[in-house]
């Protein structure tokens, strides 16, 4: 398992420092650039544990702290990590609430199970409203189909309307026409 450099998250943590309040895992560069002050310069390092494979596949990682060599034994119930007992006391979960992972763990389900009735009650108002909203829609959905199939019918009717109005009009004008060319007709017989 490949730690990144919490500064940059870019290069591969190689390092962390004991005597900084704050700890942070570092990839060299970082390191370098935090510590560049006269007085971090003294301040004492350690090289980051090299985890096999095998360890990380057996979970191991997980309980090992990197800068304490410590295994993790405490849960921090303010950030839900878990962490070791140096981290607890000196560390930056030293104003946290801090508890043993057991413990820790207890309190956690504790509380989920106190809040399990009103979550379920959540859970059931979201989904009578979702079947309100679906059931809404649908209607909607079929107003508006409906309302679609009017407008075309009306549309089919209107058109219908204007070319038999067309076909009466034209009518009217062909019949004009040929009246008027009868009558020139007529007028050219008598010049």
């Amino acid at each position: 398992m490949n730690l990144m450099c919490e500064v940059c998250d870019i290069n591969q943590a190689t390092i962390y420092c004991l005597s900084c309040v704050k700890i942070y895992i570092y990839c060299k560069e970082c390191f370098d650039i935090a510590h560049k002050s006269d007085s971090k310069r003294s301040h004492k390092t350690q090289l980051l544990p090299i985890v096999t494979q095998e360890q990380e596949d057996l979970g191991k990682v997980l309980f090992f702290s990197a800068h304490s060599k410590k295994f993790k034994e405490y849960a921090c119930l303010t950030c839900n990590q878990m962490i070791c007992s140096d981290c607890s006391i000196l560390g930056g979960h030293a104003r946290h609430e801090t508890n043993t992972i057991q413990e820790g763990f207890k309190k956690i389900t504790k509380e989920y199970k106190e809040k399990l009735p009103q979550y379920e009650s959540i859970l059931k108002l979201s989904n009578s409203e979702n079947e309100m909203i679906s059931d809404y829609f649908k209607t909607v959905v079929e107003k508006i189909t409906l309302l679609k199939q009017r407008v075309i019918e009306d549309s089919q009717n209107f058109v219908k309307a204007i070319e038999k109005k067309s076909a009466e009009i034209t009518a009217i004008i062909d019949k004009e026409i040929n009246k008027l060319v009868e009558e020139s007709n007529l007028l050219q017989k008598l010049i």
